[in-house]
Order: structure tokens, then sequence, then C-alpha cells
């Protein structure tokens, strides 16, 4: 498919640009999101031609973009090239391209969308949402690439273990141990396991398992050293014992004097197996290194609704997980 616009080529060659047009249609990806460019092309009107040749390499820096002129009014010229989408390239790239000098747009196989400048940006269109919902970015922002979400999953499968909620039995009552404000949250988060393993952790979720770290850390112990021994062979069931406390541990020999096992002990031991109850500050840490990871050495230029964001590396922070996504948004918002 080819432009379909008798305007076009004279406007170009009045105003000098022949050779940017078809600079930027060779980086435009074959496929249907040429196809839309072109469809868009042959729609113009002579007075609308000459105004999208005007606004060709109008521009001589990628921060001097304005959200009126590219999507205050969809109906404009600029507006309706801003809206032009395929799969693989997504709404105001395009127009990104066309208006700024020295701008390309990258291509499918590259994780980023416009270069420009010796430098990568990526392009997120929110101007339709609402002023503070978080961005997500694809495949990169999938929670099995993060050490944080295994974190959470063993927390459950502690908790689940403890409790005996799967199997339908008791296995420790918490309330015979602990106060009732721990017990209710370590409830409410084996309550929450569905949706957290189905990748959905809304504000309050993420929440609910912050205070539940931070409460947990804080529980006391008055004993010492290593209190539970877990014994496996090749071909037998492990068995777990509750010991007197050992402080002193002397590999080559040291003795152990089973006890009966003391529920409130062995429950803490296990819980503070999980990396956030013994540092529950190390949760947002990971949260954050994750949206970092996700980020890392592209410039977002995000649209929304009344302005337009340039966020750097390190810019954003971390909101809340869905589709097994982690989301993240600007940290000025």
């Amino acid at each position: 498919m080819k432009e379909n616009n008798v305007y076009l080529e004279p406007a170009l060659q009045t105003a000098g640009k022949l050779y940017l047009y078809h600079d930027f249609v060779a980086s435009i990806p074959n496929g249907k999101i040429k196809d839309n460019f072109f469809d868009y092309l042959s729609k113009l009107t002579l007075e609308e031609t000459n105004e999208l040749v005007d606004n060709l390499a109008s521009l001589n820096h990628i921060k001097d973009l304005d959200c009126t002129v590219l999507y205050g009014n969809p109906d404009s010229v600029i507006g309706r090239l801003f809206k032009i989408y395929a799969r693989g390239t997504g709404t105001g790239e395009l127009a990104v391209a066309w208006i700024i000098n020295g701008a390309k747009i990258s291509g499918n196989s590259k994780s980023y969308d416009v270069t420009f400048q010796n430098s990568k940006y990526e392009i997120k269109d929110w101007s339709s949402q609402s002023p503070n919902a978080s961005i997500l970015a694809g495949v990169k922002s999938k929670v099995i690439n993060f050490d944080f979400w295994y974190e959470v999953i063993d927390t459950l499968r502690r908790l689940d273990k403890l409790t005996g909620k799967t199997e339908g039995t008791i296995k420790f009552d918490l309330l015979e141990y602990f106060k009732e404000d721990f017990v209710d949250l370590a409830y409410s988060v084996l309550d929450a396991q569905r949706n957290i393993l189905s990748g959905e952790v809304g504000k309050k979720m993420m929440q609910m398992l912050r205070d539940f770290y931070f409460i947990t850390s804080k529980i006391s112990s008055d004993i010492d050293g290593y209190t539970n021994l877990i014994l496996r062979g090749p071909n037998i069931t492990p068995i777990e014992i509750s010991i007197s406390p050992i402080d002193d541990v002397n590999i080559k020999a040291f003795r152990v004097n089973p006890i009966k096992k003391d529920g409130k002990t062995y429950i803490l031991t296990e819980l503070r197996r999980l990396k956030y109850v013994r540092d529950p500050e190390e949760f947002d840490k990971d949260l954050q290194s994750a949206v970092n990871q996700i980020t890392d050495d592209v410039t977002y230029i995000v649209f929304r609704k009344n302005k337009i964001n340039f966020v750097s590396p390190g810019g954003f922070k971390p909101d809340v997980i869905t589709i097994s996504s982690l989301k993240f948004i600007e940290r000025d918002l």
C-alpha cells in the first residue's frame, strides 16, 4: 500500500522536506501500522496536508512537545496522527517521530519506541486514563521476573502450611499463641491468597502485606539460638524435632536435647525464615528495585490528560500488581 494524496509530494517539495518524509516512512515498520498511516494521508484535504507538512520536523527537541497540539483536539490533523496505532506501535509514536527533528521510530524488535539524540524513549499514552492511573510495561513488568514475587509466594505457602488452611485442618491455632491483631492480619493474608497468586494485588492488598511483615517482625521472643532440627534421608520421610536452644553450634559435634514442641517458638522460627519478616523495609526496596529494572536505560514520555511527563530512570515508584504484572507511577504524581 502507498499513500494516495495528490497534495503531499508538491507540499513536501515546496517545503524542502521530501527527504525527511522518505526517512520517516522508511522507519515505520511494515504491516498494519504503515497501512494505517497511508490511509490517514489519503483522507487529508489540501489545507490539512499543508498543515501536516508544516509540522514535519518542526521541533528541535523532544521536550518541546505540547500536549495541546498532540491530543488536545483529537479531530485535528496532528490529533488524528497521534491516534494512529497498530500492534507493536502505540498511539503517539508516529506523531512524536513526525514532529521532532531527528526522532526515529525504533521498530517492533526494540524494547523502546523512539530514539532521539542517541537516547531511548518509551511512549505511554495515558491521556484518556484517570490522572493517577499506573503504567504497565509489557513482558518486562511480569512479576515472575523478580525475586520479591517469590518471597510473597513463600509467605503464603508458609502461612498456609502453619495453619493448615488449604487442607481444611488446623495445624496451629494462631489465637492460642498470638494477639488478635496479628492473627486477623495473618488470616486476611491467607484469605487473599487466591487473588494474590492469580497476579492481582491492589493497593489495599499491597498495604496488607506491608503491615503483615511489619507486625510479624515486631513479635518478640525471649528464646535465643537454634530451636528446630530437621532430619532428612533419601528413603525416609523428613521429621522435625523441637530441641532445647543451641546458640553455639560446632559443625563437627554438638548435643541436642529433644523437647516437646513449643507452638509459638516453632511458628516464629518458621515465619522468620521469610526475608521481609526479618527486615520489612526490604519489601519496598525490592519493589522499587523491580521498577528500576523495568524502566532502566529508557526515558519515558507519559502523556497525561493535561500534561506530558518526561521520566528518567529512577523516576517511577511501584503501585499495584495486575494481570501478573507490576505497575508503576511517576514519583511526582
